[in-house]
């Protein structure tokens, strides 16, 4: 590998709050307490110890104008603004909207795709934190290209083919939720 080791951390960020709200947090708590540059930190830190890369290019969150959630447990307009207000005004988080016509959420696996591609030159790490299968054919490309490849997500859920493919897969049933939520309300069940 060639070049200083950073690392890039691209969030689904539909994918992962599916996955949250599927692990028994409900929407509202996320809403007020979701902690990305928290959980992106604690990715960090893991991935310094197992690979020893120490230097990040950033952590994006992307979404769509689409209302997040599972049927039946989707947030309101007014929880997602405030949702994503509150990503946007994280340390380090750049949230990006995608907004292409049709399909939204493939139009999210295509930009995650090509987010991962762009930061590629410049990083020997690389973080995909969503377990849609979609993004198999993507990590087998920056495997083949020689990056460190990471998966993040709940095991319980989280395609073995994405896990096999990953260099280190970080598993987030293993995180307290106060890794993922806001420090200072993270003892609050």
């Amino acid at each position: 590998m060639n070049g200083a080791h950073f690392l890039y951390v691209a969030i689904d960020g539909s994918n992962l709050i599916n996955r949250i709200i599927e692990d028994g947090v409900p929407k509202e708590r996320i809403a007020r307490e979701l902690s990305i540059s928290g959980l992106s930190a604690h990715i960090q830190t893991l991935i310094r110890i197992n690979i020893g890369t120490n230097r990040t290019l950033g952590t994006e969150f992307f979404h769509s104008n689409n209302l997040i959630g599972p049927k039946g447990k989707q947030f309101t307009k007014e929880e997602q603004d405030q949702l994503l207000r509150q990503i946007a005004d994280e340390p380090g988080v750049t949230t990006r909207l995608v907004d292409i016509p049709g399909n939204k959420e493939k139009g999210i696996d295509i930009a995650v795709a090509s987010a991962l591609f762009e930061k590629s030159g410049h990083c020997e790490t690389l973080v995909l934190v969503s377990s849609d299968r979609d993004y198999i054919p993507v990590l087998e490309s920056l495997k083949r290209m020689g990056k460190y490849v990471v998966t993040v997500g709940f095991r319980k859920s989280h395609p073995s083919e994405l896990i096999n493919l990953s260099f280190l897969f970080i598993d987030l049933c293993t995180f307290s939720k106060g890794q993922y939520l806001k420090p200072e309300m993270a003892g609050i069940f």
